[in-house]
């Protein structure tokens, strides 16, 4: 089985990739990085993008069985709500349609509380992110 992840340096990210190094069914794991990842298996391929975007995303030749997004910032680190919202959701939303046109499974980390509706610009953000 071949996974692709965005978002595999973050702590849910590098986690399910530490998983599928140890699982026999996977043959590879292509990850979608702002940095190079210090590889800890020969099945890591890393497609390395310092500065993502969503054409960037939408338009990398991946053809995974499956694919995983755990992408996701805080407006600290992103430096203003935009930059947060363009993460958080753009982004997300740009790899989506990358498992979409490919026709295969996505899984998207989102948050509790995700709501479109909500007054927490946060789960506004995720809520919007999960309408698309």
């Amino acid at each position: 089985m071949h996974i692709a992840i965005i978002g595999a340096t973050g702590l849910i990210g590098s986690s399910l990739v530490t998983e599928l190094i140890g699982n026999e069914s996977t043959k590879q794991i292509t990850v979608i990085t702002r940095k190079k990842m210090e590889a800890e298996s020969n099945k890591i391929h890393q497609i390395v993008i310092p500065e993502m975007t969503s054409d960037k995303i939408e338009g990398l030749n991946i053809n995974a069985d499956a694919y995983f997004c755990g992408l996701g910032t805080t407006i600290k680190k992103a430096g203003s709500r935009v930059r947060f919202r363009y993460v958080d959701c753009d982004l997300v939303v740009a790899f989506a349609k990358l498992a979409n046109n490919n026709k295969k499974a996505l899984l998207v980390i989102s948050a509790m509380g995700a709501n479109k509706n909500s007054s927490v610009f946060y789960n506004r953000v995720k809520g919007d992110m999960e309408g698309v």
